[in-house]
């Protein structure tokens, strides 16, 4: 779904037919909201990009067909996959609340205000709909795990829910100061969703701090029901990704690494 070009989605039904791979909720949700779908691909591609700079200096640079493992990297219940559910559905929340703010998704609009009072500023503005986008990114994203009660379908759904939740839980305060000659007499404000390069560099998500490997295979649905709500979880070890050929990668000043100690 993400290598599909969203130039090809119109805000006609009929365009449905050029998104590969969606099942028949996902089908039936694109029909339905064909000018959300744009915005929706829109999102991966922009995790995934976001991801590969990310890993670019590591050994799995976040590329998600990589021959020589024995299978494409996201079929494996390893922690990268665990990574790239939870930023990979931030980042169709993120599209998603962006173009409601922007007023290109007819079934939404700006964000509800915050309720919170300061004598500072105004909430005011058009705050970025991270509501709309984490429901109709539920909605879409989760459909084909939801019908599934495997151990790998609740490690994806919970992923899912700690990419959504981080995108919420990091929204920012921007404003703006109205006056003369540059005054600030009011400043009005509004919420915004964080930049996707910091998103993906979150402690949560930097697969390094937050993380649980589920290894007692009896009890794997019992251990993702009770994972923190700010914890990826994965259930299989990675693959050797230094059995991939990684020659002609650029590396800094981690190359031994890198080449997984071939040399440079």
């Amino acid at each position: 779904l993400s290598e599909t070009d969203p130039s090809r989605i119109t805000s006609y039904p009929s365009a449905c037919s050029v998104v590969p791979g969606l099942s028949s909720r996902q089908r039936e949700l694109c029909i339905r909201h064909p000018e959300t779908m744009k915005f929706l691909i829109n999102g991966l591609r922009m995790a995934i990009t976001e991801c590969q700079h990310a890993f670019s200096n590591q050994v799995w640079n976040c590329t998600l067909n990589t021959p020589g493992v024995g299978t494409t990297p996201l079929k494996i219940a390893s922690k990268e996959s665990a990574y790239v559910y939870a930023i990979a559905s931030a980042g169709v929340s993120h599209s998603l609340a962006k173009a409601c703010s922007k007023g290109l998704i007819e079934d939404c609009g700006c964000g509800p205000t915050p309720a919170s009072l300061s004598n500072k500023f105004v909430w005011a503005g058009c705050s970025d709909n991270v509501r709309y986008g984490n429901s109709f990114g539920r909605k879409f994203i989760d459909v084909t795990d939801k019908i599934h009660s495997d151990a790998r379908a609740l490690m994806n759904l919970h992923n899912n829910r700690v990419g959504r939740r981080l995108l919420a839980s990091r929204m920012e305060k921007e404003c703006k100061c109205h006056g003369v000659s540059g005054s600030c007499v009011t400043k009005t404000c509004w919420k915004v969703v964080p930049n996707t390069t910091l998103m993906v560099r979150e402690p949560i998500l930097d697969g390094k701090r937050t993380e649980r490997y589920l290894k007692d295979k009896s009890n794997k649905h019992k251990e993702v029901f009770q994972a923190a709500k700010g914890e990826l979880v994965f259930l299989d070890p990675s693959p050797d990704y230094c059995s991939v050929d990684t020659r002609g990668r650029e590396c800094g000043n981690n190359c031994d690494e890198i080449c997984c100690g071939r040399g440079e």
